[in-house]
């Protein structure tokens, strides 16, 4: 019941209250400690959600003397270290530890976080400090706070690094035991190996005796060549043999003319004359098949020489095509194709000798 009492007084009186009657309290009030100041923080709080949007800061200067910046302070401090909660006889200190602050050293620990202050203020004796020693104080534990941090963070980065390192070596010794097991395992193999690699080092390290451009112009050039050249041999070969069957005509119609007029000239000897034409004309009969079957050989010779060529151009091609992939194997083929170029023109000497 007296409760009840109570609580209906207070709400009569919250309801008649007015900004004058607040700006009364508030002067009534000394700044000089926290609890006063959050008392006059929560009035000039209360002041300002009565008054019209605009009039606080004259109201302030006019009827209670203060500035608005010192205004924005007290209300400040009373929402930092006001209690959640009021008593009912007006707003208290949320700590025990804040209630003999000055105005100046409760501005000070605003720096600090909330949920750390109180600690703070114990742990620095914010009580017995002058002002400009606790801001001293708080400004030496933020660069210690920086400094700690700068440690930590380097101290990550350093332990990043070291697992990064650990985690390379680890795959560098998984590595190196796989490589390891690999040639354990290949232990077989490793003769033919050694046995393959000085083979190719003895391939390699022989002397190419005939240099030839490498590339397609060039080799299509020398196949040309090589064309024009066995075609110009062949056709010498033929201009020889029609002018063997030439002179074997001559023969012929010679033979004849002189068995016909040994026949007219000499009776006895006719016999032995026309043995003489017959040979001779047997003679001009294997000449012509020989002078046939060198124009077939001819041609013969010339298919297969576009043959050989078109063979040899393709094979170019292929091993064209190979550089790009396996340039190695390439050059090896064309170390081949000259020695079978090498051969072949050794070949055509043997013929003309």
């Amino acid at each position: 019941m007296n409760e009840e009492r109570i609580a209906t007084g207070a709400s009569a009186l919250a309801m008649t209250r007015t900004p004058e009657i607040i700006a009364g309290e508030i002067r009534t009030f000394t700044a000089s400690m926290l609890n006063n100041i959050i008392e006059i923080g929560r009035r000039m709080v209360e002041a300002k959600e009565l008054l019209p949007y605009g009039e606080f800061g004259k109201w302030i200067r006019e009827a209670t003397g203060y500035s608005t910046s010192t205004a924005n302070n007290f209300m400040r401090l009373y929402q930092e270290y006001g209690a959640d909660q009021g008593s009912l006889f007006g707003a208290e200190v949320d700590c025990q530890t804040f209630g003999k602050l000055s105005y100046s050293k409760a501005l000070a620990l605003l720096t600090v976080p909330k949920e750390e202050r109180e600690e703070v203020a114990l742990e620095l004796d914010a009580e017995h400090l002058s002002t400009r020693e606790l801001e001293k104080a708080l400004a030496e534990r933020d660069e210690a706070r920086k400094q700690a941090e700068a440690a930590m963070e380097e101290r990550g980065f350093w332990e990043d690094k070291a697992t990064a390192t650990a985690q390379e070596l680890d795959k560098a010794l998984t590595e190196r035991d796989e490589a390891r097991r690999a040639v354990e395992d290949a232990g077989p193999y490793k003769e033919k190996l050694a046995e393959a690699e000085g083979r190719v080092k003895e391939l390699e390290s022989r002397p190419v005796e005939v240099a030839v451009e490498r590339d397609e112009k060039a080799i299509q050039e020398a196949a040309a060549e090589g064309w024009k050249k066995a075609s110009a041999e062949a056709k010498a070969e033929l201009d020889r043999l029609r002018d063997k069957l030439n002179k074997a005509q001559k023969a012929k119609e010679k033979a004849e003319a002189e068995a016909k007029r040994a026949v007219e000239d000499a009776g006895p000897y006719k016999e032995k004359l026309e043995a003489e034409a017959e040979r001779a004309r047997q003679e001009a009969e294997e000449l012509r098949r020989k002078l046939h079957a060198a124009e077939s050989g001819a041609g013969e010779v010339a298919m297969l020489a576009r043959m050989a060529q078109t063979n040899f151009l393709a094979a170019v091609e292929k091993i064209q095509a190979m550089k790009g992939a396996h340039p190695d194997t390439a050059e090896k083929m064309l170390g081949g194709m000259e020695q079978i170029v090498k051969m072949l023109s050794g070949k055509i000497d043997e013929v003309r000798g």
